[in-house]
C-alpha cells in the first residue's frame, strides 16, 4: 500500500459517503485528516473517530462551501489544526435530484455554488 505517514490531507464532504471512504482509507495509510462538513457535525465526529481507530489524527472543520470566502477559512484553519496541507480530496457537492430540463434557477444557482465555486474557493486558497 502507499504510505502517506506524516502527511496532511484535507478531505471536503467527508461525513459521510465518499468523502468519510477517503477519509479513512488515508487514516489507515498514515495521513493526518481533516474531515469537512457543512451540515453534519455529527457524522463528521463519527468519521475522525474511525480514522483516529487506524493511529491517525483526526480533526473535524465546518465551512459552507457555497460561499467564496469559506473555501480560504477552510484551507486556512485546516492547516492551523494539522499543519500545512500535502493533499486536498475536492469531494464536496449536492445534486438536486431535478432533471436537467425541469431544474429551475434556483436550483441550478445551488448546485454550482456548492459544486463548482466550492472547489475554486478551495483549490486557491
Amino acid at each position: 500500500m502507499i504510505d502517506f505517514k506524516g502527511q496532511r490531507v484535507l478531505v471536503t464532504g467527508a461525513s459521510k459517503g465518499i468523502g468519510e471512504a477517503c477519509a479513512v482509507l488515508f487514516a489507515r495509510l498514515g495521513a493526518s485528516v481533516v474531515v469537512h462538513y457543512k451540515k453534519d457535525r455529527k457524522g463528521a465526529h463519527r468519521v475522525a473517530l474511525e480514522c483516529e481507530k487506524h493511529g491517525a489524527q483526526a480533526f473535524t472543520h465546518a465551512a459552507d462551501l457555497d460561499l467564496w470566502d469559506e473555501g480560504e477559512r477552510l484551507v486556512g484553519e485546516s492547516e492551523k489544526l494539522a499543519g500545512p496541507l500535502d493533499v486536498v480530496v475536492l469531494n464536496h457537492g449536492i445534486w438536486t435530484e431535478a432533471a436537467i430540463d425541469t431544474m429551475s434557477e434556483a436550483q441550478y444557482d445551488a448546485l454550482m455554488n456548492a459544486n463548482l465555486r466550492g472547489v475554486f474557493s478551495v483549490a486557491g486558497a
